[in-house]
């Protein structure tokens, strides 16, 4: 936290007290915060690194202002019934999960817990299908597009809970490189993303779902203060918010379509303090 405040720019009072927010959220990603008996946080070498690693990479390859991902999810061919397609083994992240990221490493929980439980729509299948009353894909064909206006997309999607999404993600893309119990024609193939649920009730997960949470006003503030001029225009509409803060639906209203100024701010900023204390 010292390092944080001796290298913060003058005038950003609230802005070394949320870089280590973020910092420590992401030291301990996909996971909760460890503290120790006393209380103090246990941020090892290993957690230093992850953070630094995390924080100084750009996730602008994630983020658009249109919201479209600009990856896609890592698939392996198969059937589901009689259908044929793609299995998930990999689930892209995109704007959405950077924001809810963003908003979990600044927030606090709320005076009164509900008890809800915020879930995630995860694509496990997709699949092709002809349209109803069109013509066939042999007689049907754009070549425009290169694709058959006869087929539709579809996909068959499941729900997760939000509290354990990003474990999964990481088991799924850090899968290990060779399962000793996998029949012989599959042996280097990652096992299905899903596969991995059956570790989620043995490893910890977040106490509080994301409408138990808030971020306190002068966080929201000084985090408004990253997007220059936006942030300017913005700050006025959070004037009514007095001492209440965002709840995560708000919190998601403001900074969804602000989602690659931030990460390109943050992303220059942690770099520069990384430069300074490698210096």
């Amino acid at each position: 936290m010292h390092f944080f405040e001796e290298r913060s720019p003058v005038g950003s009072p609230g802005l070394p007290a949320l870089l280590f927010d973020i910092f420590v959220w992401n030291a301990f990603f996909p996971f909760p915060p460890i503290h120790d008996s006393s209380g103090e946080l246990c941020i090892d070498e290993m957690a230093f690194t992850r953070a630094v690693s995390v924080l100084a990479h750009s996730h602008l390859q994630y983020l658009s202002l249109d919201n479209y991902p600009r990856v896609e999810h890592d698939g392996m061919d198969g059937s589901w019934g009689p259908y044929s397609g793609q299995f998930v083994l990999i689930r892209l992240r995109d704007t959405s999960d950077y924001i809810r990221w963003l908003f979990r490493s600044l927030a606090i929980p709320n005076d009164t817990i509900l008890g809800y439980e915020t879930t995630i729509l995860v694509p496990r299948f997709f699949m092709t299908q002809q349209r109803p009353n069109m013509p066939s894909p042999e007689e049907d064909f754009e070549e425009d597009f290169g694709r058959r206006t006869a087929e539709q997309q579809v996909v068959i999607v499941e729900k997760e809970s939000e509290r354990t999404v990003d474990i999964q993600d990481v088991l799924s893309e850090y899968a290990p490189g060779n399962v000793p119990w996998a029949p012989e024609h599959f042996r280097g193939v990652d096992p299905l993303r899903e596969g991995y649920k059956l570790a989620l009730p043995l490893l910890p997960h977040h106490p509080y779902d994301l409408t138990d949470l808030h971020v306190p006003t002068a966080k929201v503030r000084t985090l408004l203060q990253m997007l220059g001029k936006n942030g300017t225009e913005l700050m006025t509409a959070t004037e009514r918010l007095g001492n209440e803060g965002l709840s995560w639906e708000e919190f998601q209203d403001v900074f969804i379509r602000h989602a690659e100024t931030i990460a390109s701010n943050l992303s220059f900023t942690f770099n520069n303090l990384t430069r300074l204390y490698t210096w």
